[in-house]
């Protein structure tokens, strides 16, 4: 029986590291508001969004904004 376990709680770990390691997609909304927000800053670097409602645009000039992706669109 404690095979059974073994093989459960490996599997439960795999699944959680699975989900602490992969990024969240980046919806169009995201990328419309990074468009928008470094328009004058000369255009947008990255978009970092994690596992919670925060996420933050980097512009190529060094300026950030940060934002929570849910309030974006009803898509989300």
């Amino acid at each position: 029986m404690s095979d059974v376990w073994g093989i459960l709680s490996s599997i439960a770990v795999a699944v959680f590291l699975t989900w602490l390691f992969t990024e969240p997609r980046i919806y169009p909304e995201s990328v419309d508001y990074a468009a928008q927000a470094c328009a004058s800053n000369e255009g947008w670097a990255y978009i970092e969004e994690g596992h919670s409602e925060s996420a933050s645009v980097k512009c190529k000039n060094g300026a950030e904004f940060d934002y929570k992706w849910n309030q974006l669109g009803a898509k989300k």
